[in-house]
């Protein structure tokens, strides 16, 4: 009888990785090696990347997939007396109307045209967003999860490994869709935003999901607008204020 596949990644031995600034040990199987791109594995990629990240990379590697932190909870009483600002600020009418813009990757049509791209790059079909995706709750906070995918993004970019980008790059733009507006998303969206255009503003090959975060911020402009914390890393970055809204209008 032929071994299984199983049975010969588990008799293929394992070969010891450090990972971190901590020197995580991490184990993983000989016959499953080649499933990382060379670039990964390097001591060098290994000592850079957050142990969390990784363990996250084996993940996807054994089992085509990978999971995220679960989001938080997180409710005050100002942020109950802001819900109930928010639900009189939603009921005026928006200054900004996003029929007037010609094109934008959160349009519907582009949403379908992107999303049959991304599928169409991915081995196998994916399980289901919805037992990740957003809650109606203002209390919940995504910060850790948009983080999440957003670091795997990075990583996978660093590394060459197209799949795995595209996976992430397909999960966060699932979660950005699904999310209803609200003061605490802005709070969670800032986070995501300072992570991609400037903590990572020195990392190549991070263009799609910039590209992908512009659209996001011209789409919801107006919500974002209110929070103090958007309005603060626009002043950091000029350039970036200057693309978004002169793209408002073309």
């Amino acid at each position: 009888m032929m071994p299984s596949a199983y049975h010969i990644v588990l008799q293929s031995g394992t070969v010891d990785l450090f990972v971190g600034e901590n020197r995580k040990l991490f184990s993983i199987y000989k016959a499953l090696k080649s499933s990382f791109p060379e670039k990964a594995l390097e001591p060098e990629m290994l000592e850079s990347v957050d142990e969390e990240v990784f363990g996250r990379c084996c993940e996807y590697a054994y089992s085509g997939d990978y999971s995220v932190l679960s989001p938080t909870l997180d409710l005050s009483e100002e942020e109950e007396e802001e819900e109930e600002e928010e639900e009189e600020e939603e009921e005026e009418e928006k200054r900004w109307n996003r029929l007037c813009l010609i094109w934008n990757l959160f349009a519907l049509k582009a949403l379908s045209k992107m999303y049959d791209t991304l599928l169409g790059k991915l081995d196998h079909p994916r399980r289901s967003e919805s037992e990740e995706g957003p809650s109606n709750d203002y209390s919940t906070s995504y910060a850790v999860v948009l983080l999440c995918h957003a670091e795997i993004h990075r990583f996978a970019v660093r590394t060459g490994w197209l799949s795995f980008d595209v996976l992430s790059f397909f999960r966060l733009l699932r979660l950005l869709e699904n999310f209803n507006p609200c003061e605490k998303l802005a709070e969670d969206i800032v986070q995501l935003l300072e992570f991609v255009f400037e903590d990572s503003k020195n990392i190549p090959g991070m263009v799609n999901l910039e590209n992908m975060l512009r659209d996001y911020m011209v789409w919801n402009v107006d919500f974002l607008m209110r929070n103090v914390d958007f309005k603060a890393f626009l002043e950091r970055n000029p350039l970036l204020e200057h693309t978004v809204f002169r793209s408002m209008w073309e």
